[in-house]
């Protein structure tokens, strides 16, 4: 039995750091100031056009956005375009650099907050999607439990927390499961797009479509823009290893995450997986401004209709998979999880 969990910028803001795209702007900003070359970043140039207008809100309009502005490359400037990404993804790393060293947590806190969190997948607000993950469980409750976590993320928030041995949570229990003497075991977390240190940072789109110039979506400039190149690029595998660790997966969790357009590859590998028995996909939303104390029936159902509908477009669902699918996907909206609240909770 494998739960895995994919992790998003959400947790990092959840701990307090600056990381998001707005926050990375403002820090733009401030170097732009005393900064030619940045000054003259072809990219910076749009993006600051948006910003004005208030255009791009998250990391994936972001990435999205990218693939928009191609349409000012031509022969002359693809190659400054080319050295102006690489800029502003290596001011991106060191400005992470510098909001990941902020984050403090001891190994006890750690391991704590993560079975706390774990032990809330049956905790859902709604009976009836409690009952559904209840029943996946219930099914491999004769296997032992494994715990897969995927990182989004550059930075080692994912690392601090659940760098821990494999037998770590051996004991834990979701509900009654797994079945009498079995364990449950934490795996090494996966960084599907590189971290702050490795030099393999993945910052781009999906695919040859979202790259509005056409005359480059066949050439070798797709290499710096598109995912699944630069993943292929880097020689690590890492398409391969998320393809495995989801196709093994019997629940999978999105905490933080945008089911947005530039990870469509990624959201149609959960598609498949989900399309087979006994597995089912749970995405913890966060919505800003949302009142627990005004919840509505109404305004739930629409925000889950959203999230769900969002994934199928971004996973290029057919109708007769939507028909399969949209029982299998449990939308939590601002459930607590894996922080300091988490333990005061309780």
């Amino acid at each position: 039995m494998h739960i895995t969990y994919l992790f998003g910028n959400g947790l990092d803001l959840a701990w307090g750091l600056k990381t998001s795209y707005a926050d990375f702007y403002k820090y733009l900003d401030a170097l732009a100031k005393d900064n030619e070359s940045l000054n003259n970043n072809l990219i910076y140039t749009k993006l600051l056009d948006d910003k004005n207008n208030h255009k791009i809100e998250l990391w994936s309009d972001y990435e999205k956005r990218l693939g928009e502005i191609t349409t000012i490359v031509t022969d002359d400037n693809k190659q400054k375009f080319e050295d102006d990404k690489m800029q502003l993804d290596l001011l991106l790393q060191n400005y992470l650099k510098i909001e990941e060293s902020k984050i403090e947590m001891n190994s006890d806190e750690s391991l704590n907050i993560i079975k706390s969190s774990f032990i809330e997948l049956v905790r859902c607000h709604r009976p009836s999607d409690s009952n559904l993950v209840i029943k996946i469980l219930n099914h491999y409750s004769g296997q032992e439990f494994y715990f897969d976590i995927i990182s989004f993320n550059y930075t080692n928030t994912i690392s601090l927390m659940f760098n821990h041995k494999e037998n770590a949570i051996s004991t834990l229990k979701i509900a009654q499961y797994p079945n009498g003497s079995l364990n449950s075991h934490l795996k090494s977390p996966f960084y599907l797009h590189g971290t702050l240190d490795d030099g393999q940072m993945i910052i781009g789109i999906d695919n040859n479509e979202q790259i509005a110039n056409v005359s480059l979506r066949n050439d070798d400039f797709s290499y710096l823009m598109i995912k699944t190149n630069l993943l292929e690029e880097s020689g690590y595998l890492h398409l391969e290893k998320f393809t495995q660790t989801i196709n093994g997966s019997n629940v999978i969790c999105i905490y933080g995450l945008s089911v947005g357009a530039t990870d469509s590859t990624y959201w149609e590998i959960i598609k498949k997986r989900l399309l087979e028995d006994f597995t089912i996909l749970v995405i913890y939303s966060y919505i800003a401004g949302y009142d627990q104390t005004q919840r509505h029936i109404a305004k739930d159902r629409r925000i889950r209709e959203k999230i769900k509908n969002q994934f199928f477009e971004n996973s290029n669902a057919t109708d007769d998979e939507k028909n399969i699918l949209k029982d299998k996907i449990i939308v939590e909206i601002n459930h607590p999880l894996f922080t300091r609240d988490i333990i005061k909770d309780k």
